[in-house]
C-alpha cells in the first residue's frame, strides 16, 4: 500500500460513499473501486461492508483510517520539518570556541543568535585551538570561535573583532629615564 493508495482510502472512508470519494479526488468511480480492492487483496482484509444504499467501515477498515491520518500527518510534518531544516528555520548549530572569547564578542553573538532563531538548539563546546581545528575538520563542530586564527584550506575563516592590545603600568613604577615606547 502506497501513498497515493492511502489517500484513495481515506477519501473513500471519510466519504462513505464511491462515487462522491471519486469526485472528491477528481477520478472516475471504476479506477477508484480497483484501487480500493486492490488495498483489501493486499492487506488481506475487508475494509468496507458494501450494501446496497450505504457502505459502513469494518474493524479492519477503521484501525485503517486511524492509521492512515496518523502516517499522512508525520508525512506532512516531516516534510515540514525538511523544509525548515533547509532554509536554517531549525535544527542545531554546534560552536566550539576558546574560552577566552567568553570574555569578548561571544556572549553577544549567542543572545542575538537565540533571540533570532528560537528554533535552532545551540550546542556550546569549550576547547582549545587544536582541538577546534580538529573538530570543524572532523565535521563534529560546525562553527569555531578561536583565538588566534585558525588556518586550514579545509575551511573558511571570517575575522569578527579586532581587539588593541594595551600596556598598563603603575605610576609608581620607576622607568628611569627610558620611556615606554609605542608599540602600536
Amino acid at each position: 500500500m502506497n501513498f497515493k493508495q492511502m489517500t484513495y482510502f481515506i477519501a473513500v472512508a471519510e466519504e462513505l460513499h464511491f462515487g462522491r470519494a471519486a469526485e472528491r479526488l477528481d477520478m472516475a468511480q471504476p479506477p477508484l473501486s480497483r484501487q480500493i480492492k486492490q488495498i483489501e487483496e493486499e492487506l488481506e482484509a475487508v475494509l468496507f461492508n458494501r450494501g446496497r444504499s450505504a457502505i459502513s467501515l469494518t474493524q479492519a477498515g477503521e484501525k485503517l483510517l486511524e492509521r492512515s491520518r496518523a502516517i499522512l500527518a508525520l508525512l506532512d510534518d516531516t516534510k515540514l520539518e525538511m523544509r525548515r531544516l533547509g532554509q536554517g528555520a531549525e535544527g542545531r548549530l554546534r560552536i566550539g570556541f576558546v574560552g577566552s572569547s567568553t570574555y569578548g564578542i561571544l556572549p553577544n553573538i549567542v543572545k542575538a543568535f537565540r533571540a533570532a532563531y528560537p528554533s535552532i538548539n545551540l550546542s556550546l563546546q569549550p576547547m582549545n585551538n587544536a582541538q577546534l581545528r580538529q573538530q570543524l575538520v572532523a565535521r563534529m563542530i560546525d562553527v569555531a570561535v578561536a583565538r588566534p586564527a585558525l588556518d586550514d584550506a579545509e575551511f573558511a575563516v571570517k575575522h569578527l573583532v579586532k581587539e588593541d592590545l594595551i600596556l598598563a603600568l603603575p605610576d609608581t613604577l620607576d622607568t628611569g629615564t627610558r620611556e615606554v615606547a609605542d608599540l602600536r
